[in-house]
């Protein structure tokens, strides 16, 4: 049987983990279905310097799709005709965030180490 973790099981393991490791460096807020068809993002990252100023990063995340090893959903076209990637960048600008992508890929195990070290 040839399975693989989804999109949103990927980002759920990648922020527990994240805010495991760096709690109290990094705030990260996971949006909700319904609050990312709004924000056109997953999650977001608050960050705050020494000198208190704040940088907002709005996160969208993509997986590679197997076998034919491409991002399938990257130029995600949404219900209402709009593109994902355009509700991110207006959404995320409207909010003072900085509009990203995390792209989640694949490697070779044997060949690089999986270990999240902060």
């Amino acid at each position: 049987m040839n399975t693989t973790l989804g999109e949103e099981s990927i980002t759920d393991f990648f922020l527990l983990s994240l805010k495991k490791h760096a709690s109290g460096k990094i705030q990260v807020r996971s949006f909700t279905r319904p609050e990312e068809y709004i924000t056109g993002a997953d999650w977001e990252w608050w960050l705050t310097g020494p000198s208190g100023k704040r940088l907002g990063v709005r996160v969208q995340a993509k997986v590679i799709s197997f076998p034919k090893l491409e991002y399938a959903h990257l130029h995600y076209k949404r219900s209402d005709g709009t593109y994902q990637c355009d509700q991110l960048i207006t959404d995320a600008i409207k909010n003072g965030a900085i509009p990203a992508y995390c792209i989640y890929t694949n490697w070779e195990p044997n060949k690089y180490s999986s270990t999240l070290e902060m």
